[in-house]
């Protein structure tokens, strides 16, 4: 999908702080192509600009809403599936992946 890409201060203080908000516009309006995310982080650049975060869908005007864990690839070029950057890893310890000779 298409559009530009915002990645700017949530509006709203969460226990005195002011998380990052990552989202996706119609190209010269205000218009969110798909929900934003909350809590966002750039946990990689690399071929591609990595996004995670939380996406929160409200049903009921006064309902905290369900959240969901998203990660967005964000690129100027649109990239084959089998090319996107693996997700960050999140455990520690020695991974076959961060071996320098590929074996």
């Amino acid at each position: 999908m298409r559009g530009e890409f915002v990645f700017e201060p949530n509006p709203y203080e969460v226990y005195g702080n002011r998380p990052m908000m990552a989202r996706l516009l119609e190209p010269g309006t205000t218009k969110e192509l798909i929900p934003h995310m909350e809590d966002a982080r750039i946990v990689r650049v690399r071929r591609a600009i990595l996004v995670a975060g939380t996406e929160v869908i409200s049903r009921a005007s006064k309902s905290k809403g369900e959240r969901y864990r998203q990660t967005w690839v964000c690129s100027v070029e649109q990239i084959p599936f089998a090319e996107w950057p693996a997700p960050p890893r999140t455990g520690s310890g020695f991974d076959a992946a961060d071996d320098d000779d590929g074996v």
